[in-house]
């Protein structure tokens, strides 16, 4: 007894074969919507442009690190990690930082990937000018926190364990503070906030 069918195409096409699990132990069920027709993807035909997978990191405790001019900060604390099905897929970086700084000095910020900057998400080579993804809106004020959306289409060619995160550097002259999820008082009362920031990865198919 045959436990696959198979449906050949009318005029000279392919063939479509539906066959059971191997053990007794794995019984499965494909169920078909009441509503609409539709096309079944499948893991080795995705189309291009849909998201395969999803990945998301979030921190929700605070923290505050001092950088030193021209030096820069790995920030460890929130980092997101994928395994692309396909080197010909893309990945979707997507962070949502809340943050402060100890002043209204630039703030800036790149994407590393596998602890390397991705220098497809820089800006151009610029005499002495820093190469970085953006800058971060700042305010020194006691109560505030600022909030940035960073999102890059990144193409790593790759089907590795990829982790993403972000490196900050600044443009004083001395050492300054970077917080993270706090205001820069943060003073136990309910005018100053404790929030929380995340990264998400999203592969899609090419």
């Amino acid at each position: 007894m045959t436990a696959k069918i198979k449906l050949n195409a009318a005029s000279g096409g392919g063939s479509f074969s539906l066959q059971a699990p191997s053990s007794s132990a794995n019984n499965r069920v494909m169920t078909l919507p009441d509503t609409a027709d539709g096309t079944v993807l499948t893991t080795t035909n995705p189309k291009a442009g849909n998201i395969i997978q999803v990945v998301q990191s979030t921190y929700t405790s605070n923290f505050y690190q001092n950088i030193n001019a021209d030096a820069e900060f790995d920030m460890t604390q929130l980092t997101a990690t994928i395994t692309p099905s396909s080197s010909s897929n893309k990945v979707m970086f997507l962070c949502n930082l809340s943050h402060s700084f100890e002043t209204s000095h630039a703030l800036f910020c790149y994407i590393k990937r596998g602890g390397s900057q991705i220098t497809a998400a820089i800006g151009d080579q610029s005499s002495s000018r820093a190469r970085v993804t953006t800058g971060l809106f700042t305010n020194a004020n006691n109560y505030d926190l600022n909030n940035s959306t960073i999102q890059f289409l990144d193409s790593p060619s790759s089907t590795s364990s990829l982790t993403y995160g972000l490196t900050f550097r600044h443009g004083s002259n001395g050492q300054r503070a970077l917080f993270i999820n706090r205001s820069y008082a943060h003073t136990n009362s309910y005018q100053y906030p404790s929030a929380m920031s995340s990264m998400t990865l999203m592969e899609i198919a090419a």
